[in-house]
């Protein structure tokens, strides 16, 4: 192996061991532990050494390595000069602060999706706009309070996740990760990333799984992924991958991930009856374009709606409790009794 591919090598994988947060810089001995001896005598140049030495060796490539790239690329790596010896931590590729700028403006809870240095970069960006706006801009934003779109807090996401998941989405890189199920197992996963979806107080990730059998991407809960690292699989291997800037929002709203359908959600044809008044606000909020309301007396009324079959369908109906009842299709109804029969079984 030639020096210089061995020495690109090397910068990855510091790249890969440091921690966007300065407060936990890492010095060149302590990458050196994280690597390992087998792994560091491929970065010596003499092999025929002890194990001593050959640590003593790579402590000082390493340093000489990182303290090359925070002079060529200092928005890769920063040093921390004060400690002794010194540390080094990076920074995402982009802060993305002014990724969410406008949107945090009205929803500050949405700047929490960022990483710690990139809230700090979007927090300058926005009260730089606020000053160049006025006084009215910021009288606006602190007379408009968004608040929680259910009962259920944001879920707390570790900022490294944050951090390596926003570079893997920016840089069109693939990127493995331990994601927890539902029933709290760990699986080793490897996608490429479309996109960032954020709905209501949470964030996920759009990314198709390598080597899946499923041909479109599917969302996965941020504060679900752990330990993510970017690999070094070619993009080529991402087929179907978004052709131009808009393909991934007309995606998003064609396939309607905000409700978590996928390519399994059938679209149907839903007939809904309401009692006691109920459904009438849906002549707002509708549930499709081709909705129609029919009023069959003042406390009843007849919903008819092309939708998706999806859980965030299932999730309404079940909310609604026994103010709706599912006429069509059939199958959603059986469905819902079921579902609404174990609910009453728990509670005899």
């Amino acid at each position: 192996m030639s020096m210089e591919l061995n020495k690109r090598k090397l910068e990855q994988l510091l790249l890969q061991l440091l921690k966007t947060n300065k407060e936990v810089a890492k010095s060149a001995g302590q990458l050196a532990d994280e690597i390992g001896i087998e792994q560091l005598k491929r970065y010596t140049k003499n092999e025929n050494v002890s194990d001593q030495q050959v640590k003593k060796q790579a402590q000082r490539r390493i340093q000489r390595v990182l303290d090359e790239l925070a002079e060529l690329q200092p928005a890769q790596v920063l040093v921390r000069y004060e400690q002794v010896p010194r540390t080094y931590y990076r920074q995402p590729a982009n802060d993305y602060g002014s990724l969410l700028q406008a949107l945090f403006g009205v929803n500050p809870s949405l700047k929490m999706h960022l990483s710690p240095e990139a809230q700090e970069s979007a927090s300058r960006l926005q009260n730089k706009t606020s000053r160049q706006q006025g006084l009215i801009s910021n009288q606006w934003q602190r007379k408009i309070y968004v608040g929680r779109s259910g009962v259920c807090y944001r879920a707390q996401i570790d900022n490294d996740v944050i951090a390596e998941v926003y570079h893997a989405v920016d840089a069109e890189k693939f990127i493995e990760f331990d994601y927890l199920t539902s029933t709290g197992k760990a699986k080793r996963i490897e996608v490429f990333p479309w996109g960032i979806l954020l709905k209501g107080e949470n964030c996920y990730l759009v990314a198709n799984a390598y080597n899946s059998q499923r041909e479109l991407p599917i969302t996965y809960a941020m504060h679900r992924i752990k330990n993510p690292r970017i690999t070094t699989r070619s993009t080529f291997a991402a087929e179907g991958m978004p052709k131009d800037e808009n393909h991934f929002q007309r995606f998003c709203q064609e396939r309607q991930l905000d409700l978590f359908a996928n390519e399994d959600s059938a679209e149907i044809v839903l007939q809904l009856r309401f009692y006691n008044g109920k459904g009438r606000t849906l002549q707002d909020t509708k549930l499709s374009t081709d909705q129609k309301i029919e009023l069959l007396s003042d406390s009843e009324c007849r919903l008819t709606a092309t939708v998706k079959d999806c859980f965030e369908l299932h999730r309404f109906i079940l909310g609604n409790g026994d103010d709706v009842e599912v006429e069509a299709p059939t199958e959603l109804r059986k469905l819902i009794a079921e579902k609404l029969k174990n609910a009453q079984n728990r509670y005899s």
